[in-house]
């Protein structure tokens, strides 16, 4: 056996705590309960260090009412939309940052849906659904929730095996 320095024993604790607070890709589920009818769906990307703000790189399954679902290729940020901001597109998971629109069309003029806070642009939160119904958005009507465990981003992985790495080399050079 080998004993680990109290300083060892340390960094590798503040190592994995590090590791389990980075940003994670996964799959989440959304619904909206819109004035006239339920918007529902999964949404691909990235949940933020904060557990609250997800980017989101892609929609599948969408469906309004219960019906077949839609194919929304194109996603981006309602800012991007209105003046080229290259800025992402995010939902929070407590609903109180919404800047998304996934679209038929990729400039976000086709079927699709949009949620997006209050802005120059817009006075208050709206939500317009797949049948172009345009109403104030309401957090208490949002739910998104992991459909999957996440998964750790690639640099997390890097960044855990370059610690265990040391970790096992320090002990092999002491013990």
């Amino acid at each position: 056996m080998f004993a680990l320095s109290t300083f060892t024993r340390m960094a590798a604790v503040i190592t994995i705590l590090l590791g389990s607070t980075m940003a994670s890709a996964g799959t989440f589920n959304f619904s909206y309960l819109a004035d006239d009818g339920s918007v529902t769906g999964q949404m691909i990307g990235t949940l933020q260090p904060d557990g609250n703000t997800l980017i989101v790189a892609s929609v599948s399954g969408v469906k309004f009412k219960g019906t077949d679902p839609y194919t929304l290729p194109f996603v981006k940020s309602f800012s991007d939309y209105i003046s080229a901001t290259g800025l992402p597109a995010i939902v929070t998971v407590d609903g109180s940052f919404m800047d998304f629109c996934a679209s038929t069309n990729f400039d976000c003029t086709g079927v699709g849906i949009f949620m997006v806070n209050p802005s120059i642009y817009y006075p208050t939160p709206f939500f317009t659904g797949l049948e172009n119904d345009v109403e104030t958005f309401d957090p208490r009507k949002w739910s998104l929730t992991a459909a999957t465990g996440t998964v750790p981003e690639p640099a997390n992985l890097l960044l855990m095996g370059t610690a265990l790495s040391a970790l096992a080399a320090l002990a092999r050079r002491r013990g």
